[in-house]
């Protein structure tokens, strides 16, 4: 599913049921709720500003990796420092607009490593910071055969031309089964 563009049919196959509903994306500031004294306008133009100071930032050719029990396209190591700063930057710059965690919310992620477990009580979100890995979710989680039978399945299908992380979207979660809806993009500038 291409996030920009939308879709609502039927999975293609079932190895990408759970990721379908956000669509093709990566993550730089993870999902959250607006603080009820928050005006989406605002949020959006402090996107706006942001994404103005922020290069584009070179990711190379995306390779697939297993992360857990799910594949993910993923940046070569060499290249995951400038993509980081990007998404600490969008975490640290968007973070007070975030509505506090619910207790539904943390009970949702379970347990966690302490360092993790700071993070989400501060940011919202385990995987920032130090913690950040930028990946492109492929697939559902999987048993260890579905993971090789899916990894054979996109194997040369992929792109093989370098790719450029150059703008900054903000998405809408409509609710329910539907899938998110992008509702703005910012090209990065600086």
């Amino acid at each position: 599913m291409d996030a920009a563009a939308g879709w609502t049919g039927k999975a293609p196959t079932p190895y990408v049921e759970t990721p379908r509903k956000y669509g093709f994306h990566a993550t730089l500031k993870a999902p959250m709720r607006l603080r009820e004294d928050c005006i989406f306008t605002d949020f959006n133009n402090s996107v706006q500003a942001l994404s103005e100071k922020l290069k584009p930032v070179p990711l190379g050719i995306l390779k697939p990796r297993r992360i857990g029990r799910f594949l993910a396209l993923t940046v070569e190591p060499e290249l995951h420092d400038d993509i980081s700063k990007t998404a600490w930057s969008c975490v640290r710059e968007l973070d007070r607009f975030r509505a506090p965690l619910t207790q539904v919310e943390r009970d949702k992620r379970g347990m966690l490593a302490p360092e993790l477990m700071q993070n989400m009580e501060a940011w919202g979100y385990p995987y920032v910071g130090d913690a950040f890995r930028f990946h492109m979710t492929l697939t559902s989680q999987l048993a260890d055969s579905q993971l090789e039978d899916a990894l054979g399945a996109i194997t040369g299908l992929l792109p093989c031309e370098p790719v450029m992380l150059d703008a900054i979207s903000v998405y809408a979660d409509p609710g329910g089964v539907r899938p998110f809806e992008r509702v703005e993009r910012h090209v990065l500038k600086a």
